[in-house]
């Protein structure tokens, strides 16, 4: 082989070298970003603490916000999904289901629907209930109905990868 045939083959090698590095660059690169805008939900509830209120509690601890997709409450295997829970009757007769009337207690429930977001750093109350301790047998009651109550979020990071998290 002459000179020109070699430097030609190692021209056309070096080139492919330089190709595949840039794919393996890239592939790191995206990556770096998906998981610098991942988002990591985690729940939280003071269910077995003794408290005036008890809430169950979302917060994003991740890097990037956590779009909502999915968004249902669990009563012993019974799925409510909020997305078509229209106002706050429909919540009530759900707990009824269970024993609970909410007739008279100060509640607050924060549903999120299919275009909802949960930003980074930020911890919401999905669901409150308020000046418990003021009747301590109806306190009772709420401790020990609310362990049957569990909640279903399913959500994606911006890149759409999808995750799940169950309260």
């Amino acid at each position: 082989m002459d000179t020109e045939t070699v430097t030609s083959i190692s021209a056309v090698i070096i080139s492919l070298i330089a190709l595949g590095a840039t794919f393996w660059q890239a592939r790191i690169s995206r990556k770096h970003n998906v998981l610098s805008v991942q988002p990591h939900l985690i729940s939280g509830s003071n269910l077995n603490q003794r408290s005036d209120k008890i809430e169950y509690t979302l917060a994003n601890c991740g890097l990037g916000p956590a779009k909502i997709t999915y968004f249902a409450a669990v009563i012993d295997d019974e799925i409510y999904d909020f997305s078509f829970i229209s106002h706050d009757q429909e919540v009530r007769q759900m707990f009824e289901r269970i024993g609970l009337d909410l007739t008279g207690k100060k509640w607050s429930l924060k549903t999120h629907d299919k275009n909802s977001a949960i930003l980074p750093g930020s911890e919401e109350v999905i669901l409150g209930f308020y000046d418990c301790l003021e009747d301590e047998a109806s306190y009772q009651v709420m401790k020990s109905i609310l362990p049957r109550l569990g909640f279903v979020v399913k959500y994606k990071c911006m890149y759409g990868n999808e995750y799940e998290i169950s309260v």
